[in-house]
């Protein structure tokens, strides 16, 4: 057999290798990206409110992973490679995932918009007082890529619904973002992707933002961004109060 023979089928089999290794990847893995931020404003209003827009939520992006993907995973702290929700990007598991984001979502609506009107002392159904959801961006769920809206929004939809009843009690001059999830008593849950969604805030022109304390540990670099660890909502309304009281 000559060099170039061996050359060629020396190339032939590597090109097989890596087709199957970029083709095992994609079934079984997906990379967490940096996503997108959009105002908190989208997610959930009162109605007869308006909204600043400066309060902001991030998501992270899901899509197959590949050999060139777990090489970047292992150089760049912004990419990361997890089993693919379900275990597979086909299939039932995939489509189960898109519905339990979208129940995440709801329930984390729900249990927002409650924690926001205890802090005001008022509560839904008063007279005058609706709130609901404005423009819910879908999950993002297909066959192919993710942008992963769900619980972790919790924090920021409460935010949002206290500042459109009480816009005295946000920065006005700030754009803020955060992520953490909410539970009914107001404390603020850890959640995935913190810094992919600082990095997606700090591209966004976002000047804070919020994070559960349980992530701190999560934030490798905030850039310009001044990071806030919140313990609960009323950590989060404190820490507003203190940026407001500096701007003025």
């Amino acid at each position: 057999m000559g060099r170039r023979s061996t050359v060629f089928w020396s190339l032939l089999a590597a090109g097989g290798i890596l087709l199957g290794a970029n083709q095992w990847l994609a079934a079984r893995y997906v990379t967490v990206e940096p996503g997108w931020v959009r105002p908190a404003a989208s997610l959930v209003r009162v109605q007869g409110r308006q909204s600043r827009e400066n309060l902001l939520y991030a998501v992270v992006r899901l899509r197959p992973a590949g050999v060139v993907d777990a090489v970047r995973a292992a150089f760049d702290p912004l990419v990361e490679l997890i089993p693919a929700p379900g275990g597979s990007l086909n299939g039932p598991g995939w489509e189960e995932y898109g519905r339990q984001l979208e129940q995440d979502m709801d329930e984390s609506r729900a249990v927002a918009v409650a924690v926001a009107l205890r802090a005001l002392g008022r509560r839904a159904g008063e007279e005058g007082l609706r709130v609901g959801e404005a423009l819910l961006e879908p999950p993002g769920v297909d066959a192919g890529e993710a942008a992963v809206v769900g619980a972790s929004a919790g924090l920021m939809m409460a935010l949002e619904v206290y500042a459109q009843l009480h816009p005295a009690g946000v920065p006005a001059r700030r754009r803020i973002a955060g992520t953490g999830q909410l539970d009914a008593g107001g404390a603020v849950h850890p959640v995935g992707g913190v810094s992919q969604k600082i990095a997606a805030s700090a591209a966004a022109g976002a000047d804070v933002f919020l994070i559960p304390r349980g992530n701190l540990d999560d934030v490798k670099n905030g850039g310009s961004l001044l990071i806030i660890p919140v313990d609960t909502f009323e950590d989060a309304l404190a820490a507003l109060r203190r940026l407001e009281a500096v701007e003025d």
